[in-house]
């Protein structure tokens, strides 16, 4: 990831730090993130890993629960439709089990991407 850490499942964001050893002397470059941003890194996580894993339907069933799931949690005002991001792996998932795998629904996709982008802080390097 281009030198970057990113710690996205607590409520801090690891920022590109130099040099390493400032890891192991203890000290972290961090910003604490909101509930938004948190979801936004989640999200992203997400999607990223529907892009790469696109041909393994296990982990697009994974994916797909775990996106289902998502979205009985959180409320109207989420970052991105959970359940547009359950169904994209969905569609694949039966697609591949049926030996006719559709492509993946990159315009959804790339809309969500874009929605979480405007949540994430940006680093200065």
């Amino acid at each position: 990831m281009n030198g970057e850490v990113h710690f996205s499942v607590a409520y801090v964001y690891l920022i590109p730090f130099d040099p390493p050893s400032t890891l192991a002397m203890g000290t972290f470059p961090y910003i604490v993130l909101s509930m938004k941003q948190q979801e936004a890194l989640l999200a992203r996580d997400i999607i990223q890993m529907i892009r790469e894993y696109k041909d393994d339907a296990n982990v697009l069933e994974y994916l797909e629960g775990f996106s289902a799931s998502i979205a009985r949690l959180v409320d109207s005002t989420a970052v991105v439709n959970w359940d547009d991001i359950a169904g994209i792996c969905d569609q694949r998932y039966f697609s591949i089990n049926k030996g006719e795998p559709l492509d993946l629904n990159n315009k959804l996709l790339d809309q969500c991407e874009r929605a979480i982008s405007e949540l994430l802080p940006v680093s200065n390097s």
